[in-house]
C-alpha cells in the first residue's frame, strides 16, 4: 500500500512524544519573548478563534481543533512550560513551526486537538493523533503535552479520556500507541490512568532533542477504551 510504512524523519517540531523532534532555532514571536512567565499567561486571552466547534466536552475541559489564531497562546504556553517539557518533548515554539503544524493538520493522517478549560477557554494542553492508518490497521500514534501552569490539576487526565472517545467513536480507530521515554514518570502515570497497557521497550527508538532515545511502547485498543469509558460514565 503506497505510503503505508511512512515514518516522520524530519524535525517537524509538532511536539508529540511518539515522533517528537527538536526545534533547532529559537526565535521571538510577537509580544511573547522566550522568558515569558506563568503570571503573564494567566491574563492571556485570544482576540478571536474561541467560537469554534467543541468536538468533545467533559466536566472541566473540552476538545477543539487548532487554527492560526492560536499561535500566540500556544507559543507562549510552550515557552513558559519548557522546564516541564524537556527533555521529553519539544513542541512548536516559533511562528514558523506553528504555521507548519497548522498545515500538517490539513493532512488526512494527522489530527491535532487542543485541550481547553471550559471556565475560561484557556489552553491547558494539546494532543495529536499522527500517522493515522486505515485499512486493516485503523490505528494511530498518540502524543501530548501539558501547560505547566495547569499541570497536576487533573485537566490532562480528563482531556485524554475525551481524546480516546474522539479517536474510537468519531474517527472509528481501533488502536492507539503512545511512545514514552522510560524516565518520563509523569507521562507514564498519565497514560496508565488513561488505560494504556505496556507493550515493550524500543532502544534508541526516536531522535528527541538531537539524541536517539529509548522509549517504552504503550497502547490501548477500542474495546479497552470503550469498557473504560463505560465504567467512568456509570460512576
Amino acid at each position: 500500500m503506497p505510503g503505508f510504512a511512512r515514518k516522520i524523519s524530519r524535525d517537524d517540531g509538532y511536539g508529540f512524544p511518539s515522533r517528537a523532534c527538536a526545534v533547532s532555532h529559537i526565535r521571538r514571536f510577537g509580544a511573547f519573548p522566550l522568558g515569558l512567565g506563568l503570571a503573564a499567561l494567566q491574563t492571556f486571552r485570544m482576540a478571536s478563534g474561541r467560537k469554534q466547534s467543541q468536538l468533545e466536552r467533559g466536566e472541566r475541559v473540552y476538545l477543539r481543533r487548532p487554527n492560526a489564531a492560536d499561535a500566540k497562546e500556544v507559543i507562549a504556553t510552550v515557552r513558559a512550560s519548557r522546564d516541564l517539557h524537556r527533555p521529553w518533548v519539544y513542541p512548536t515554539d516559533t511562528k514558523t513551526a506553528f504555521d507548519g503544524y497548522i498545515r500538517r493538520n490539513r493532512e488526512s493522517d494527522f489530527v491535532g486537538l487542543l485541550i481547553c478549560r471550559r471556565s475560561d477557554d484557556r489552553i491547558v494542553g494539546m494532543a495529536n493523533l499522527s500517522q493515522i492508518f486505515r485499512g486493516n490497521l485503523q490505528g494511530a500514534y498518540l502524543g501530548f503535552w501539558a501547560s505547566a501552569e495547569f499541570s497536576g490539576q487533573g485537566y490532562m487526565t480528563e482531556g485524554l479520556q475525551l481524546v480516546l472517545h474522539f479517536a474510537f467513536k468519531r474517527l472509528r480507530l481501533h488502536r492507539l500507541e503512545a511512545n514514552v521515554q522510560p524516565e518520563n514518570q509523569k507521562s507514564k502515570a498519565l497514560i496508565k490512568r488513561s488505560g494504556f497497557r505496556y507493550e515493550g521497550f524500543s532502544p534508541r527508538y526516536l531522535k528527541v532533542g538531537g539524541k536517539w532515545r529509548d522509549h517504552e511502547r504503550w497502547a490501548i485498543v477500542a474495546e479497552e477504551g470503550e469498557r473504560r469509558l463505560a465504567v467512568r460514565g456509570s460512576q
